[in-house]
């Protein structure tokens, strides 16, 4: 659409045909690019065109001038943020990386204390009573048991195997030097082996050559394990 032209003020008469004009009323209109302006127009020949706006003398502005005043100011606010926050932000984020980081720790972690590691002492307090207990039920299996009712040998054994497990579940919640871990690794395996084979025992097992021969191994094998942990921790070996 082609633009009104613009006069500089409002007309007495019509450019075009010379006809006298009545003073313009109506309230101004803000053009973007030209600001407030009125309108006038011509009835004998229909041109019709805009003139810049001009406050009546006295007014000081009035009411017609207050939407473009605020307009204006919320424009010019506008520009001087935009203005602040570029001259701003480069200072701001220096200061953020300048700024020394801390590292908070959350208030529900707690720090752990380090596990003590178990040592000669504590191995030969696990070990060497079950030893015993292990020796005194292989000389029993040998010897009374084969003439005892099966259900007496059966309480025998069970009783070794609970203080088996404890001894194991000792081995295993300690912890041992690096040098003597695998070795005692290795000794709770043995261990849970001859117990594992003792369970045949109440099935008639004990009568068995290859179940005799069966046991004799499994101690061979926790007494290798048991000295090869005993010369990590600087022990003397046993027979």
């Amino acid at each position: 659409m082609q633009s009104l032209p613009t006069e500089a003020k409002p007309l007495p008469a019509c450019s075009q045909c010379g006809t006298a004009l009545p003073p313009p009323s109506g309230s101004a209109t803000f053009v973007y690019g030209v600001g407030a302006v009125g309108y006038q127009s011509c009835d004998t020949c229909g041109a019709k065109w805009r003139y810049l706006w001009q406050d009546p003398p006295g007014t000081g502005g009035g009411l017609n001038r207050l939407p473009f005043l605020l307009v204006g100011a919320v424009i010019v606010g506008l520009l001087v943020v935009a203005v602040f926050g570029v001259l701003r932000s480069p200072t701001k984020y220096k200061a953020e990386a300048e700024a020394p980081t801390t590292t908070s720790v959350p208030r529900n972690v707690t720090t752990t204390t380090p596990v003590a590691t178990s040592g000669p002492a504590d191995f030969q307090a696990i070990v060497d009573p079950l030893d015993g207990t292990r020796a005194d039920l292989l000389t029993y299996l040998q010897g009374d048991a084969q003439s005892s009712p099966q259900y007496l040998v059966n309480q025998r054994v069970a009783a070794f195997v609970a203080t088996a497990n404890r001894a194991v579940d000792a081995l295993k919640r300690s912890t041992w030097p690096a040098k003597a871990s695998a070795d005692i690794d290795k000794l709770v395996t043995m261990h849970e082996q001859f117990i594992s084979d003792l369970d045949l025992i109440q099935y008639g097992q004990l009568y068995s050559t290859s179940f005799t021969e069966k046991l004799a191994t499994d101690v061979a094998a926790i007494r290798t394990a048991e000295n090869a942990a005993r010369r990590d921790l600087g022990l003397q070996p046993v027979s």
